[in-house]
């Protein structure tokens, strides 16, 4: 894998546990900062995807969705604690890991491709 790409995957990973830690005592301001912070770090992470081609780009684009999804469910679940909106970030991460994982099988070819598409459907149940 090149560098930019795990670099910009890790820096918005981190950005997810870090905003999550703030937790429980975060006014609405620093909710839309953390917020606007997340979407930043999605554009340059979009940005840095852009030195690959083809089926790699389109795996970087999904992991950086998946990323900010994550992050943004994560922020929302620690901004308003109730059950709901922790079982809505779940989702959401069910969700962005099956896309990504579907994007990774359309890298393959033939009898691979159609394991690959039946075992990811199969495990995230769609």
């Amino acid at each position: 894998m090149n560098t930019p790409y795990i670099t910009a995957i890790l820096a918005v990973t981190a950005l997810s546990f870090s905003t999550a830690a703030t937790a429980e005592s975060m006014s609405k301001s620093e909710y839309a900062a953390a917020e606007k912070k997340i979407s930043s770090d999605y554009k340059s992470a979009m940005k840095s995807c852009g030195v690959f081609a083809n089926n790699e780009k389109g795996i970087c684009m999904a992991e950086a969705r998946r990323t900010e999804k994550e992050a943004k469910a994560q922020l929302k679940a620690s901004y308003k604690p109730p059950n709901y909106a922790t079982y809505e970030a779940s989702v959401y991460k069910a969700n962005t890991e099956y896309l990504v994982a579907e994007e990774k099988c359309n890298s393959m070819a033939g009898t691979a491709k159609e394991a690959c598409v039946t075992d990811t459907k199969t495990y995230y149940g769609q």
